[in-house]
């Protein structure tokens, strides 16, 4: 039986069969997704309910030239306070000025959709990126997770999949060769020390 195979009922065929999978793979995708994306929450340490809105009211920056950083302080309307670390080293005036610059945006917002407000400041400019701004983001992303976590009182590694191991290895720091020995003496097998 011979078939007959013209352009048309070729791409009528090929129409219907890419129709079925992209459906399969939808009802498919919403099934995954809501598997997925689980939040954890803790009703026990939980700061608020997670149907409860909570608005961020003002952006604190607080530099800390000592250590060549700057911490951020994001508070909401629901009292809880998100604290958010970020520089560049020898910018701190910069990135100060960065970060201040992202409050008219982040002002009234909900800080638990983190990953959508990280995008909508990233993407406000017609230049983007470079390490002032993403210094600047990576601030204000650490306090908007820590008010998510607060808000639904679980740690924010579980809400960014768990955590992955249960031990980190760490170091000390020393400026002499009598802090190296010191350090050496708290237990650190390793240690990052600064050139005189």
């Amino acid at each position: 039986m011979k078939q007959n195979v013209s352009r048309r009922n070729l791409l009528k065929k090929l129409s219907a069969g890419m129709a079925g999978v992209l459906v399969t793979g939808q009802s498919f995708g919403r099934q995954f997704n809501k598997e997925q994306t689980h939040t954890p929450f803790n009703s026990d340490l939980a700061l608020v309910d997670p149907k409860d809105s909570i608005k961020i009211t003002r952006l604190e920056i607080i530099p800390v030239n000592t250590c060549r950083t700057i911490f951020i302080k994001l508070h909401t309307d629901a009292g809880i306070i998100g604290i958010g670390e970020g520089t560049v080293e020898g910018r701190i005036t910069t990135t100060a000025a960065a970060i201040g610059e992202l409050e008219k945006y982040l002002i009234g917002k909900d800080p638990r959709q983190v990953t959508h407000h990280w995008q909508a400041m990233y993407r406000h400019a017609f230049y983007r990126g470079g390490i002032i701004l993403t210094s600047a983001l990576s601030a204000v992303d650490i306090a908007m997770w820590d008010i998510k976590g607060k808000a639904l009182g679980v740690p924010i590694y579980e809400l960014l999949g768990g955590p992955t191991r249960d031990r980190i290895r760490v170091y000390g720091q020393a400026q002499t060769p009598e802090g190296a020995k010191g350090v050496m003496a708290e237990g650190y097998k390793s240690m990052k020390v600064g050139v005189t």
